[in-house]
Order: C-alpha cells, then structure tokens, then sequence
C-alpha cells in the first residue's frame, strides 16, 4: 500500500476536465487499496463531495505540501515551473499530467493522458515520459459499453459543453438544434447558465454514472472536444465536436482526422450555425451514424488502470 496526494483544479474558466480524469485515477487507486490525498482548487464555484479536500494548495508553500506522501500527481495549467522545483526538492515521486507540453516540468514522470499524445514532442523535457491512446483515462462508467446503432423516428440529442459554459454556447447550440425541428433535446447546463427554452429538457451537473446513461440513450452528441470526447470515443457516440480552447485543439485535430467529428468546428467561426445544422442533418441518417460509431476504435478502455501501474512501478 502507498500513499498518493493528487492535486489539481477546476471552476469558472478551468472546466472540469482535470478534475473528472483525476476523479478516475483517484478511484483506481483506491481500488487498488492505496491512501490517497485528492486535493481540488475550485475558483468561482461552489460543488460538495467527500472524495476531495477543497483547497488553494498553489498557495501552499511545496515544501509543507508534498511531505508526507510517496507520489505526489499534479493535473494543472496554473503550477508553475518554480512551484514544481520546489517540489521537486522532496522524497516524493512527481508525477505531471500534460495535454500539450505546456512547460518544462521539473519532475519526475509525465503523463500525457491523450489520444494525439505521440503527436507532442518531448524532447526537451528531462522527465520520463509516456503517453497516448493506452492511456487515456475514461471513467469506470464509459467503459467496456457495446451499443447498436438503431434507426429512429425520434432521434435524441444530447448537448454538453463540460461544467463551465465559459464561450456562452449552450444557449446558441438549443437554440439551433430547436431551428433544427427534428431532434429530442436534453442538455446539461451548468451553474449560472440560464436556459429557458421550449421542448428542451435542461439538467443539473451530472454524476459520471448519469452523464453515462444520457450519452448511452441519446442518438447524437454535441460536445466540446476536451476529456468530455475521449469518453464519447470510448462509447462510440455519434458526436458533434466543437473545438472552445487552445489546449482542445489537439484532440479536435486528431479526431476529425480519424474521422469521428466532422467539419473541424470551432466556437467563433462565422457559419457554425449552418455547420452546426449540416452535422445535425447528416447524423439524422443510420448509416452515417454508423460509420461516426466505427471510425475509431484505438482507445484502450483501461488506461488508467496502465497510468497507476506505471506511477506505482516508478517507485
């Protein structure tokens, strides 16, 4: 048995990315029957849950924070390169999550936990690294699922933008798939995102085990393209991708290049709409959802169960 501490964030302009794979990796861990520390910044919202401590810990001197603990895995885009060197300074295994060799990591391991991983030179970091479609986290619920595409009369939409609707694209998204007259509609809208709309069913943040069943039952997903895609790719959706931020880009590039989005959609273009509507057109036919479903199939379904091996061989 030993003992772990995961830091990471999330809120308002962080999205809940590092803290939904870190959720994964901290369960795993403690299936495994290890001690794990999880320790979350959220800025700017408010979310309860006794698996994690809430805490600023980059405010936290490294050196008082790090000890105690065997690995310390860090999932973040605000840790600094200094807060990393003093880290580094203690007995602890340093473990870095990347997405998209953001800075030099002064650390003992990095993690690319990506499909695009092999994409990303890392030659000028002195860390071990590894990375790619064998380890790309998807939470317990999302895995191992088999479905058959099923033509429909009422084909079901499903719309989520991840846990914080920074761009303001949920309320254009109903909007459209309402113009769009054809499809069911449930969406998730997080906290402050106010829609009131017609024939749309509106929900709260979503566990993983009920973001699973409202992915399983819809027919086509409209998505961001962050950790929210790799699930999605794992359940072989039908997806929609709408590429919101710089670190969303790789994956964005690399599943429409396989071919499971299509028409390299960003928020802010001119004609997402018309792009947005064409996409909803076209996966309205079986065969196009079917050939969405089989594009891709490299995602091994227990990365993070290779993640942990690989952290805890490191000792």
């Amino acid at each position: 048995m030993f003992r772990l501490k995961i830091l990471t964030e999330a809120g308002k302009g962080i999205g809940f990315g590092h803290l939904t794979r870190c959720t994964a990796l901290r369960n795993e861990l403690v299936r495994q029957g290890h001690l794990v520390d999880f320790i979350v910044y959220l800025k700017d919202f408010k979310i309860e849950n006794p698996d994690f401590t809430k805490s600023d810990w980059l405010s936290i001197s490294p050196e008082e924070l790090v000890t105690s603990s065997e690995v310390v895995i860090i999932d973040s885009y605000l840790v600094t390169k200094e807060w990393l060197r003093d880290a580094s300074e203690s007995n602890s295994l340093l473990v870095q999550l990347d997405d998209y060799n953001r800075i030099e990591y002064p650390v003992d391991l990095i993690i690319n936990p990506n499909v695009f991983a092999d994409e990303i030179n890392y030659s000028n970091q002195t860390a071990k690294y590894i990375g790619g479609p064998e380890f790309v986290i998807i939470r317990a619920p999302f895995r191992n699922v088999i479905e058959e595409i099923k033509e429909t009369n009422s084909p079901r939409l499903f719309i989520t933008m991840g846990g914080s609707d920074y761009r303001n694209m949920l309320p254009k998204l109903a909007r459209w798939a309402l113009d769009h007259k054809t499809y069911d509609i449930r969406l998730v809208a997080p906290e402050g995102t106010n829609i009131s709309l017609p024939r749309i069913d509106v929900l709260p943040l979503l566990s993983a085990e009920e973001m699973a069943e409202e992915m399983k039952r819809a027919d086509v997903v409209i998505s961001a393209c962050g950790q929210t895609l790799h699930e999605l790719a794992a359940l072989k959706k039908p997806t929609i991708g709408i590429c919101l931020d710089k670190d969303q880009v790789p994956n964005h590039k690399f599943y429409n290049g396989v071919g499971f989005i299509r028409g390299n959609l960003f928020w802010n273009q001119d004609d997402l709409k018309q792009q947005v509507e064409s996409e909803l057109t076209r996966l309205l036919n079986t065969d196009e959802r079917k050939k969405a479903a089989c594009s891709f199939e490299g995602i091994n379904p227990n990365g993070v169960g290779n993640i942990a091996e690989t952290i805890l061989n490191s000792l």
